[in-house]
This record gives structure tokens, sequence and C-alpha cells, in this order.
């Protein structure tokens, strides 16, 4: 099936229709009602920062309940980003 979707879909559509039913904890299903609830704005106002907690909780919706566990895990990803 993945294959399948992958030869009718783009690379760029597959992803938003991810992003939009993913679960980021806190009964928030979807980046967009992730991003309202936690910072106000819609995922495309997000700065930085925020953009690495999302990407967070992406990774593990548990760390929502967890924010020192949340802050570490985002800056994890921030210092692979530097890296590349």
């Amino acid at each position: 099936m993945a294959c399948q979707l992958e030869r009718e879909f783009s690379h760029d559509v597959l992803v938003k229709a991810w992003l939009s039913t993913a679960y980021f904890g806190d009964g928030d299903f979807g980046i967009g009602a992730a991003s309202e609830r936690l910072f106000g704005k819609s995922p495309t106002d997000l700065n930085e920062e925020e953009t690495l907690i999302i990407a967070a909780l992406l990774w593990r919706p548990s760390l929502r309940k967890a924010p020192e566990a949340l802050e570490a895990r985002a800056n994890d990803f921030r210092n692979r980003l530097e890296e590349t």
C-alpha cells in the first residue's frame, strides 16, 4: 500500500496528510491543533524554537507531560540540525 501511495502522490502531499492527522499529545491530532493549543498560532507562524518543540512532540507525544524532557529533546533536534 505504501508503494502505491508513493506512486500516486508526491512526497509533499504525503507529509502534509501525515502531519494533519498525527498525534501530538494531550488530545491534539494534527499539527494545526497542536500549534494553536500550544502557541496560539498557525504552524506557518511558528518560530524555530516552537517548531523544534512540535517536532519533539511528533517523535514522542508523551513528552507534553514532561516539559524538561520535551525541551531536552527539542535541543537534541537543534543540535542535529546544526551538525548538517
